[in-house]
């Protein structure tokens, strides 16, 4: 028996040393394998953030050339067709804050100028189809744009292009450098990990996140040429290595990308205590729990095994004694060990079935929680959330075509004013049930707040369709809102604009159909207009931003129901 038992004891320590070697290395495996997912998640993220910042600072150029171009076309409307003297010259480069305006002839010769030009004197890039000519400094890697200046082809007598130049501390505009330093500044990290970038070119350090020493020595060397050299053979790996940074160790992942080396590292000290402490501590359990499972099986050993053979044992020698056995044969072939294991899995059963209920309707409250995220409570029509989501997500589909339509109740808060809020929300549920029965169950029918309302039609529609359509709304419109409409006035105004693939983003899309739903009111309400030339401006007095606006021709003739796209008005 006591050999038995040695044997079993030898067997155990066998098997606790082999799985805590097998243990051992699985965990340190698994420890790289997560530092690695950490530093590329690091790494990804720094190069959303450099890839969204770079986005910014080139839709800020467009933006201000764009400033400068509107400044051009107002000094080109406030100089008329009249002789301009230099005196009116310099207070009109005042007035649009510029630091130089030019007169041109056909050839780019100078004829009246103000100020100083910021740029050279060059041909530059040809006009486009509207007679407007950028020209930005592409400035360098390290150094901003210098200058900008814009010139605009005129109609008037006396000249034939105006030029505005824009001064360059005025431009705030950063190089590709500083909008790495800029995003590495942002970028927070534990405090054993950095992120830090390098130019590809030279090997010199742009910037480090900020919670950590501002400073990067990679293999024992300080210069730029061999922190290049290091930075490259890693890169090329494309995996985790093992780097010397600033005199210690540190497991990193390098990114090669628009002449930046991009290096997220972890103190390799840092991964392995955290390994260590968390292997330790497995492998004394892994002991414990072998020590706990030896003394079970002794003791089941020698309560069902060797006990059982002691008293079979008994028995025989009572038979053969010719004496009665002290208990039933059925006794000894009895199992009692699985008794309390039948048990044990009757109760698995039990409490499995308990826990899959639990999860059907923790399943069912998440979905009917989604449902309400996304659904205004009042008229059961999508909220704003919830449109914008379903929008986007239609308007990114290939070839994606439709319409989108803004919906105000004119006059509405009369009806809250006068009646009380609570008739005003049945006002609101009223004008909700008129669109569901106006529009298609494939249409996306929303509530972006208040009395303003959005549909998203999807698919072509045709403009006489369209027209017919927007025409029988207004109609059902009048019906559902017939005693507001009498007592109050509440009628429904419309703007709309096709979603044909000229304009890309839902907020563009958005902004053209606000402004033809300005229109619509600015034409006397209860009509809708629709926005062909898809204008998306807002302002109150036309500044002859574009030359073929109908907008500004609505404006100039003060209205009225023969307006161009408008109709539906009603009695």
């Amino acid at each position: 028996m006591k050999k038995l038992y040695l044997r079993l004891a030898a067997v155990s320590a066998a098997f606790v040393l082999l799985m805590g070697g097998l243990f051992a290395g699985s965990f340190f495996l698994g420890a790289l394998r997560d530092n690695r997912h950490y530093l590329d998640q690091l790494l990804r993220g720094l190069q959303g953030n450099l890839a969204r910042a770079v986005g910014e600072e080139e839709e800020k150029r467009e933006l201000l050339a764009q400033d400068y171009l509107n400044r051009a076309w107002a000094v080109e409307y406030i100089l008329g067709d009249g002789a301009v003297s230099g005196q009116q010259l310099e207070a009109v480069r005042q007035l649009m804050e510029v630091e130089g305006v030019a007169l041109l002839d056909a050839q780019g010769r100078v004829l009246r100028a103000a100020g100083q030009f910021t740029g050279p004197e060059e041909a530059g890039p040809a006009f486009s189809g509207r007679g407007e000519r950028v020209t930005i400094d592409p400035g360098s890697f390290d150094e901003p744009p210098a200058y900008l200046y814009v010139q605009v082809l005129s109609g008037e007598a006396g000249r034939a292009r105006v030029r505005l130049d824009a001064r360059a501390d005025r431009l705030g505009l950063a190089s590709e450098a500083e909008l790495v330093r800029q995003v590495l500044r942002g970028s927070t990290t534990e405090e054993d990990t950095l992120l830090a970038a390098v130019d590809g070119a030279t090997g010199r350090l742009l910037g480090l996140s900020v919670n950590n020493a501002q400073a990067l020595d990679v293999g024992g060397e300080q210069e730029d040429a061999a922190r290049l050299a290091a930075l490259e053979e890693a890169a090329e790996r494309g995996g985790l290595v093992i780097l010397t940074i600033n005199g210690q160790r540190h497991t990193a992942l390098v990114r090669a990308g628009q002449g930046v080396y991009l290096l997220a590292a972890t103190r390799l000290e840092w991964v392995l205590s955290g390994m260590a402490a968390t292997l330790a501590q497995g492998l004394a359990g892994m002991a414990a729990l072998s020590l706990l499972a030896g003394l079970a099986v002794r003791r089941y050993l020698n309560r069902y095994l060797f006990a059982r053979i002691d008293r079979i044992q008994a028995d025989l020698q009572a038979l053969l004694a010719g004496q009665r056995p002290s208990r039933q044969a059925g006794q000894a072939r009895q199992l009692p060990e699985l008794r309390p294991l039948a048990s044990t899995l009757e109760q698995l059963e039990r409490d499995y079935i308990h826990k899959t209920e639990g999860i059907h309707r923790m399943a069912s409250q998440l979905t009917q929680a989604r449902t309400e995220a996304g659904h205004d409570q009042l008229t059961g029509l999508y909220n704003r959330a919830g449109f914008e989501r379903s929008a986007r997500a239609f308007l990114a589909q290939e070839n994606a075509r439709g319409v989108l339509l803004l919906f105000d109740l004119d006059n509405f808060k009369r009806v809250n004013d006068a009646d009380g809020h609570p008739e005003g929300d049945r006002v609101l549920v009223r004008f909700a049930e008129c669109l569901r029965a106006s529009f298609r169950k494939s249409d996306c029918i929303g509530r972006l707040g208040g009395d303003e309302f959005v549909v998203l039609l999807t698919g072509p529609v045709d403009r006489a369709l369209l027209e017919e359509k927007l025409a029988a709304v207004l109609e059902n419109a009048r019906g559902a809102l017939g005693p507001s409409r009498k007592k109050h006035g509440v009628s429904v105004s419309i703007g709309a604009v096709a979603a044909d693939g000229t304009v890309k983003s839902y907020e563009s899309l958005y902004r053209c159909a606000d402004t033809a739903l300005y229109i619509a009111k600015y034409l006397g309400k209860d009509c809708y207009y629709i926005n062909d030339k898809k204008i998306s401006c807002m302002r109150r007095v036309c500044v002859g931003c574009r030359r073929d606006c109908p907008r500004s021709e609505i404006l100039r003739r003060g209205g009225g129901p023969g307006a161009e796209s408008a109709g539906g008005g009603g009695p």
